[in-house]
């Protein structure tokens, strides 16, 4: 049981590969024609089952060949903290239990393909002479394939896995690309940004990463200026297509908020270069613009200290700018336009802000209260309105209305 909270920790996949998995499957279900809310909610627990055992899978295979390695790091290693037996056992086991999950769904072919796929990805990345993960560029690239990509794709074929053939009703093979080029290249960002927070480590376990060996500057510089780019744009136009397909008016909408955060990239990186640090500045700790930053609520621009593991620099943050709408916006999005089909589908929202409830309850909550100064600032405005502008403008015409008025003599007042 001491293994339990180790292995939750490590659990990332679980609020931020998932929920993007989840988003897809959405979709999928929309494309699909909004199947039972009955069939869906089961399909949907089990494929939560299939993609936990896919996790625990990766997470122990993955250490069972990096004891030595993560022990030179000293980074937390979960194969360590069982015995041989198990160290074998539990991948077996995990592996098992995704077939047995896809035997009870009566999973498609498709299904089975494109699970065994992945796990395919996660044996080249970490076994031995082939280890991917060592080389460099194929590290990058295996990780972003199976982190990803295939999550992203197994949750829009789990939806079509609900009503038999339905992948024939509409252009299933291109969505599936599109699906799997959108989210490699949000994954290729996404490793980036983890192995430029791990050099240092890497570098003490001796690892052979792609920022170990291309150096930090330019592994940055490939993110924030091609790969960056290339996933707003991907995504811009996969919405945009997704508008014509479907016509839902929440759709374009999200067009502004993607807008938004390349124009947010933009912006911090422009923020970056015209603000150099300058020599007299200490070195060992946040500067006071980073400080005035912290206090605005923006992301702090934290000065390495030597030694220490400080947070990533905002302009690195940058990497995972678009992992939020992912996450959070494209799931919620997919579920209103599911719950226009059938209303019977708020009950799968419920279940999604309760599982998933750090990115998605805990987000939203977040900016509900960021809105609340919002509302204050709007009341001030329509209250200055009301009483500046518009009591202003009536006591002008308030002279030439007297003028207009036939005013009648008391008498004639009296006599009517």
């Amino acid at each position: 049981m001491k293994l339990t909270p180790q292995l939750l920790r490590k659990a990332d996949w679980f609020t931020t590969k998932l929920p993007i998995a989840m988003g897809f499957f959405y979709l999928g279900l929309w494309a699909a024609g909004a199947p039972p809310v009955g069939r869906v909610m089961a399909a949907a627990a089990l494929m939560l089952l299939a993609f936990a055992g896919s996790g625990v899978f990766v997470r122990f295979y993955n250490d069972l060949f990096d004891l030595a390695a993560d022990a030179k790091g000293g980074k937390f290693n979960l194969a360590g903290r069982v015995s041989p037996f198990w160290r074998g056992m539990i991948p077996v086991l995990a592996t098992v239990f995704i077939l047995l999950i896809l035997a009870i769904l009566k999973a498609p072919p498709y299904l089975y393909g494109l699970m065994g796929l992945q796990h395919l990805f996660y044996l080249l990345y970490s076994t031995p002479p082939i280890r991917l993960k060592n080389r460099s560029l194929g590290g990058v690239l295996a990780d972003a394939a199976y982190g990803h990509a295939m999550p992203a794709v197994i949750g829009w074929a789990f939806a079509f896995a609900v009503l038999e053939g339905a992948e024939r009703s509409i252009a299933f093979f291109p969505v599936v690309l599109a699906i799997a080029g959108l989210q490699f290249i949000s994954g290729l960002n996404n490793i980036l940004f983890h192995q430029i927070e791990d050099i240092e480590r890497d570098k003490a376990a001796g690892a052979r990463t792609f920022v170990v060996v291309r150096g930090k500057s330019r592994a940055q510089a490939l993110g924030l200026r091609w790969l960056l780019p290339l996933e707003g744009a991907g995504l811009l136009v996969f919405l945009l297509f997704l508008s014509v397909l479907s016509r839902a008016p929440i759709l374009p909408a999200l067009i502004p908020l993607v807008l938004a955060h390349l124009l947010t990239a933009i912006r911090r990186e422009n923020e970056d270069k015209s603000r150099p640090f300058k020599k007299n500045e200490p070195k060992t700790s946040q500067t006071a613009d980073s400080q005035s930053n912290l206090k605005r609520g923006t992301w702090p621009v934290l000065v390495p200290r030597p030694g220490k593991n400080l947070k990533p620099s905002r302009k690195t943050s940058l990497l995972l700018l678009f992992n939020e709408v992912f996450d959070t916006w494209l799931p919620l999005a997919f579920l209103l336009m599911l719950i226009g089909e059938n209303s019977g589908y708020w009950l799968l929202l419920a279940f999604h802000l309760l599982v998933f409830f750090e990115p998605s309850t805990r987000r939203l909550y977040y900016y509900l209260i960021r809105t609340k100064p919002l509302f204050g600032w709007a009341r001030e405005k329509v209250l200055l309105f009301y009483y500046h502008w518009l009591l202003k403008q009536y006591a002008r015409l308030l002279p030439y209305l007297e003028r207009g008025k036939a005013v009648k003599p008391e008498d004639e007042c009296a006599e009517s």
